[in-house]
């Protein structure tokens, strides 16, 4: 079987304090056959090198100024290569199996037109329904 290409959204908009923990999960999902496409809205908090140095592959497309949330969504559902779409916000760490569940979970019926997570509160001790 050949595993459907996910395509992840991203709309930065000074994110920097969020950076670090969703690339984390990205590197770290167990499926591996997706793309990450990140708008920034010309974010100024240093969010935009971060995203480069932690995740050299992401693909980022500058909007030319603060284009909100939904222009670049639009956007990345245009340009995206992959099968499925996930438009994410910063604030998110995704598990192990986060792409792995969603693929499986879609795949099961062709009557599935989407799906969504369970959200779950981070907090210090970690996580809380």
């Amino acid at each position: 079987m050949i595993n459907p290409k996910v395509t992840i959204i991203l709309v930065n908009y000074n994110c920097m304090q969020y950076v670090s923990g969703l690339f984390y999960s990205l590197r770290n999902q167990i499926y591996s056959d997706f793309e990450v496409l990140v708008f920034n809205n010309r974010s100024d908090d240093g969010s935009l090198e971060k995203i480069h140095s932690l995740y050299p592959e992401a693909q980022v497309i500058e909007m030319g100024g603060n284009s909100g949330f939904s222009r670049p969504n639009n956007e990345g559902i245009r340009r995206a290569k992959g099968e499925y779409v996930l438009c994410l916000n910063f604030d998110v760490i995704l598990e192990n199996n986060f792409l792995e569940e969603m693929v499986k979970s879609i795949e099961q019926s062709p009557r599935i037109g989407w799906v969504a997570a369970k959200m779950l509160r981070l907090t210090a001790t970690g996580k809380s329904a």
